[in-house]
């Protein structure tokens, strides 16, 4: 298989938090700027918390993160 375009080099953050861990940002806030600062990858690390990661895996396709 051929492929047109070699490895591709991406932008992401692994280690972000919303406001279900510190009550500071809210998941259409972190969206934003992951996309403002074209991240491709986002990694919710929420401290004793899974209650954004479904609202952030709806929502990231809007924001094409």
């Amino acid at each position: 298989m051929m492929y047109e375009v070699g490895s591709l080099w991406n932008k992401w953050d692994l280690h972000i938090h919303t406001d279900a861990s510190d009550g500071k940002i809210f998941c259409q806030e972190v969206l934003n700027e992951a996309s403002a600062n074209d991240l491709k990858c986002i990694s919710n690390t929420d401290y004793h918390n899974v209650a954004n990661i479904g609202i952030l895996g709806k929502e990231n396709k809007k924001y094409n993160v």
